[in-house]
């Protein structure tokens, strides 16, 4: 399961840098400046990012062990509601710590070639949104919002989704649908603007 998402990351940081002759083009978030990069730094900054990622989500793992472990040995009673608020607390601490390090090895390549001649502007406002929607297909669109649905099923037989913490769960699902919902409406309406 992890190699899929390792892979995944992977894959979209690599889409940054498109290749132009024997270099490449490094745009921040396929959006930003284009600054001009070779293939074998290219390939350190790929091979870079994958172990860092790997390093953070390793560490993540452990975090969320360690947590979970040193409230259950200090007695911490986690079906009251102050029990779930610092293991929500906890874990929420070590998945911001996760998003550091994933946006630290992000940027890397802007931090280590910013100071290079910048080529041309970055893309427009449209240019960049076409480019994000062709990345996206309806069907993963659809299957961000059968998750959510799903979730929202199993998630209701073990808490009262309609009071207390559950409602986090009833919010964090429709979220989720709403979101995929309007991406796939986005994507829609900006592709009938450009035919």
């Amino acid at each position: 399961m992890f190699n899929q998402h390792f892979e995944k990351a992977r894959q979209i940081f690599s889409e940054q840098f498109v290749r132009e002759g024997d270099d490449y083009i490094y745009r921040k978030s396929s959006k930003g400046a284009p600054v001009r990069v070779t293939a074998a730094e290219r390939d350190g900054f790929i091979g870079r990012f994958h172990i860092w990622l790997r390093y953070a989500s390793w560490g993540m793992l452990a975090g969320m062990l360690i947590i979970i472990m040193g409230l259950v040995l200090a007695g911490v009673d986690l079906d009251t509601t102050s029990g779930q608020a610092a293991m929500y607390v906890s874990l929420g601490f070590t998945v911001s710590a996760f998003m550091g390090a994933y946006f630290w090895a992000w940027n890397m390549p802007m931090r280590e070639i910013g100071h290079r001649p910048i080529l041309g502007s970055p893309l427009s406002k449209s240019e960049a949104r076409a480019v994000a929607f062709a990345k996206i297909t309806y069907g993963q669109l659809a299957f961000a919002a059968g998750m959510g649905v799903l979730m929202l099923f199993r998630v209701s037989d073990r808490y009262d989704i309609f009071h207390g913490w559950g409602v986090l769960w009833l919010i964090f699902s429709i979220v989720i649908i709403l979101a995929a919902a309007a991406q796939a409406v986005r994507k829609w309406l900006f592709e009938r603007s450009i035919l």
